[in-house]
């Protein structure tokens, strides 16, 4: 088996996306927008699932907010027409929305991609 396959038969690509927010109100309009619509424009996109996780806080005193939006597709060749046909402007919609012109209250996004491996669900 090499490293890009699934042992559940398949190359199923996990895509990340993690919101930096840095308070409660503007958490609150980012997570509305994704329910609103969001998440199912990637799943229109492409996805075959996708879900909305608020990370506990790591510290304490750090007010900022983190939100995962996790989506799963088929293969990496639907993950590539994704990012090709659909990202740039549901990427392009966030930004303009929470992006730079907010100054100190933008959101800041990181994403990442990798290969589902393995996965036990509880019937």
């Amino acid at each position: 088996m090499t490293p890009d396959e699934s042992r559940s038969g398949g190359d199923t690509l996990v895509y990340w996306v993690t919101a930096t927010i840095p308070d409660a109100e503007v958490a609150a309009e980012y997570v509305a927008w994704l329910e609103a619509g969001h998440l199912a424009d990637v799943i229109r996109g492409g996805a075959m699932s996708a879900e909305l996780v608020i990370l506990d806080a790591e510290d304490p005193g750090d007010s900022r907010i983190r939100v995962v939006s996790r989506y799963v597709f088929s293969d990496r060749s639907a993950f590539a027409e994704y990012e090709r046909v659909h990202a740039p402007r549901l990427r392009a919609q966030g930004v303009s929305k929470f992006g730079p012109s907010r100054g100190a209250r933008a959101v800041q996004f990181s994403r990442c991609v990798g290969v589902r491996r393995f996965g036990i669900e509880y019937p």
